[in-house]
């Protein structure tokens, strides 16, 4: 019965490790034209920052990242295409939102920062470690009613590695 326990203990402590690992690794993904270099959070952990690289414009990127939210908001599909404000470390800029869809008991709402040559864009996150996002109230705009969490962060380690992967996977669509 001990030894039991014990397997179980260790299967549960591997288990739990490997998920801690696996966080702290970048994810390449395809999706039709397009690669994906993604990371989870580091508060909530579903919600991604992403960087997309379309074929034939690999030099490009795309900066996205995701919240989760379950305050249903009744307005929150109005969102879409509206640009709020956001701190992203000690700077404040606009995100687009790209679109809001129903999710689990809320939904995922999709940022845009804009568009970025690579290795510009990488030398510039390099200086931002962690990437930091808060939904700022604004105006009309009052973050909390919309997010109930409004702040994640994302360690950038091993960015630079990870978006030179992803371009030689987008090389090769």
């Amino acid at each position: 019965m001990v030894k039991i326990s014990m397997v179980r203990i260790l299967l549960f402590v591997l288990f739990l490790s490997t998920q801690v690992i696996a966080q702290e690794e970048w994810e390449i993904n395809q999706i039709d034209d397009s690669i994906f270099v993604e990371k989870h959070g580091e508060v909530t952990w579903g919600d991604k920052i992403r960087f997309r690289m379309v074929k034939d414009n690999c030099d490009v990127i795309e900066h996205l990242f995701t919240f989760y939210t379950t305050t249903n908001h009744q307005d929150i599909i109005s969102l879409k295409g509206k640009v709020i404000p956001v701190m992203n470390n000690d700077y404040k800029v606009g995100a687009e939102i790209l679109f809001v869809t129903p999710f689990l008991l809320g939904h995922s709402v999709w940022f845009s920062l804009g568009h970025y040559r690579v290795d510009e864009h990488v030398d510039f996150l390099a200086t931002l470690d962690p990437f930091s996002i808060t939904i700022i109230d604004y105006e009309n705009f009052v973050a909390k009613d919309f997010f109930d969490i409004s702040e994640n962060s994302w360690k950038l380690t091993d960015i630079k590695s990870a978006m030179k992967k992803g371009q030689e996977n987008c090389l090769e669509l």
